[in-house]
């Protein structure tokens, strides 16, 4: 058999030069995937593309089933124990004066919502009448038979004392 040689023989292959046509582009569009790859990373991105051609959906079902999980990010975890810690002192070891300023917080709190409750019932009308005699229900509502005794008369609420203080 004999060989042709030729000797000045050119390959058809496209060179990186005239990939990128100038030495400024960096990066090119993968062909598969359509991400841009960086030029010096194209051989080996290429290969593990090219390795097991099962491996993009496999990829994509992976960060499907990863979407659906209910994992959150390390930002996250760390904000939810922060905000944890400062609510549980007494378990993540507050100090004295932190955890008397959360009891005297909650006393306040408690003092207003109580101020609110007896003003609230302070504005509600009150039955017009000798104690003892009960009013007549209002329009519309029927009275109640014989022998069934008529609802209750609510007084206001009684002033309500402030909580003791806590022991030092």
């Amino acid at each position: 058999e004999k060989l042709k040689v030729v000797s000045n023989y050119q390959p058809k292959v496209v060179s990186t030069k005239e990939i990128t046509g100038d030495a400024s582009r960096t990066h090119i569009i993968d062909p598969i995937t359509g991400k841009s790859v960086a030029i010096a990373d194209m051989p080996e991105h290429m290969r593990i593309q090219l390795l097991d051609p099962k491996w993009a959906e496999e990829r994509r079902r992976f960060l499907e089933k990863q979407r659906e999980t209910n994992f959150v990010a390390g930002d996250d975890i760390a904000s939810n124990i922060s905000r944890f810690a400062q609510a549980r002192g007494d378990i993540f070891g507050s100090s004295e004066a932190e955890i008397h300023d959360q009891k005297a917080d909650s006393e306040r709190r408690l003092m207003e919502a109580n101020q609110l409750i007896r003003e609230q019932a302070m504005q509600q009308p009150q039955p017009v009448g000798p104690p003892g005699v009960v009013p007549p229900p209002p329009p519309g509502v029927p009275p109640p038979p014989p022998g069934v005794p008529p609802p209750p008369q609510f007084a206001p609420p009684p002033a309500f004392a402030a909580p003791p203080p806590p022991p030092p």
